[in-house]
């Protein structure tokens, strides 16, 4: 991970959703705080029992961040291919973030909801 802005972030925890390729929900103790510019690996084990040559597309990894006092969810897009040794690769296809609870405001004027 890459931070390209301006302001520092910080990642509190990392979750992949899909059933084909799958790692739970895991809050990162102590959270990683990224300096404008800096970067990180992030190493995190899935379960991925498809077979070589298997494709698993829109797989996510779901990043919640701290940025600017206010909590955030990134979602990384991935399409993932499992290769002859069964180990899977991934190409990014997309990043979106937004901030928490966004798809819980009913109006212009409600908080978000974290």
């Amino acid at each position: 991970m890459h931070n390209l802005g301006r302001e520092p972030v910080v990642i509190l925890s990392t979750w992949l959703p899909h059933d084909k390729c799958a790692n739970p929900l895991q809050r990162i103790d102590p959270p990683v705080r990224l300096a404008p510019g800096e970067s990180t690996l992030l190493e995190l084990p899935v379960a991925c029992n498809e077979l070589p040559g298997s494709v698993v597309e829109n797989a996510f990894v779901i990043l919640r961040l701290l940025w600017l006092g206010q909590l955030w969810r990134a979602f990384v897009r991935l399409r993932v291919t499992v290769d002859n040794s069964r180990t899977p690769q991934y190409i990014c296809e997309s990043v979106t973030v937004h901030p928490a609870g966004f798809s819980g405001q009913r109006g212009a004027n409600q908080s978000s909801l974290g």
